[in-house]
């Protein structure tokens, strides 16, 4: 059953990941996976063995999710963009309680609230920028295109694990996310290649640097979490009309939020009887 949560966990960060305005780096923190996928992702053989079941797990279950939504999410923000953006609001809603306790586990100092309203503050400006509507045209792969592509997924991948910074959204604002979403769809290798390599330097470079916040400056770097997942309602934000549509968007947002927070109180207790299991079992560990 354990094996099958984690499944499903990574099908919603690849879910998470295709959505312009959604992070994956969110996701993985409303699953309770985030600290455990960045301490993860290493090109140590030791830490990639212990780690490898979940690994695939979860890589596995994103794919699925990349490949089997994204045709419905993109019909659904088409053609329900409100009630689909509260849907995935009231989701993040529902885990900033559990994400909060997380960051004041081992206590708390006003001085955590700059880091906070740092990471709200560039969440608030990310807001306000418009994406420009004219994608770039790159057709055969050229040197050029090669650099620009390599820089695109690295940038997108490195703001794809950082919680509340969506990789889809920064490669609308450069123009490439047309491009390479159709890259992927007519399985374009060429062009692809660069992408996949600037993404794979990304990731490990960006997974690095947060793992070591994470073990020096933990409280820190949570609270800003908790900013930057609390900051990523405001893009995600899509404005508010009062009628019927208006009304089926909150009720959207109330079920997502109550679903949310219960899976987070769910996982912790099956969590809290995982560690008394093992616990029993090697009553010397």
């Amino acid at each position: 059953m354990e094996r099958v949560i984690l499944f499903i966990k990574g099908m919603l960060i690849g879910v998470g990941n295709i959505i312009p305005g959604v992070s994956g780096g969110t996701v993985a923190v409303m699953a309770g996976v985030y600290d455990e996928l960045i301490g993860a992702i290493t090109l140590k053989w030791k830490v990639l063995k212990k780690n490898l079941q979940f690994l695939i797990l979860l890589g596995l279950g994103m794919a699925v999710g990349i490949f089997a939504f994204s045709g419905v999410l993109s019909y659904l923000f088409e053609n329900f963009p409100m009630p689909t953006s509260f849907a995935f609001m009231g989701l993040i809603i529902g885990s900033l309680p559990d994400i909060a306790k997380r960051a004041a586990k081992s206590g708390y100092a006003p001085r955590y609230l700059l880091p906070m309203g740092i990471a709200i503050g560039v969440m608030a400006i990310i807001a306000f920028v418009k994406p420009d509507s004219a994608a770039m045209k790159i057709g055969a792969l050229s040197v050029s295109n090669f650099f620009l592509l390599f820089f695109a997924g690295l940038i997108a991948a490195v703001s794809m694990i950082v919680p509340g910074i969506s990789g889809s959204f920064v490669l609308l604002v450069i123009g490439l996310y047309e491009p390479i979403l159709h890259a992927v769809a007519k399985l374009n290798i060429p062009l692809l290649i660069p992408v996949v390599l600037g993404a794979a330097v990304g990731i490990l470079g960006g997974a690095k640097v947060i793992d070591y916040l994470l073990h020096h400056y933990t409280r820190a770097t949570y609270f800003a979490i908790l900013g930057l997942v609390a900051g990523s309602l405001l893009v995600l934000y899509p404005g508010f009309t009062v009628n019927l549509n208006g009304l089926i968007s909150l009720l959207c947002l109330v079920l997502a939020a109550l679903v949310s927070y219960l899976l987070t109180v769910l996982d912790k207790k099956s969590s809290e009887v995982q560690e008394v299991t093992v616990a029993k079992e090697d009553p010397e560990a």
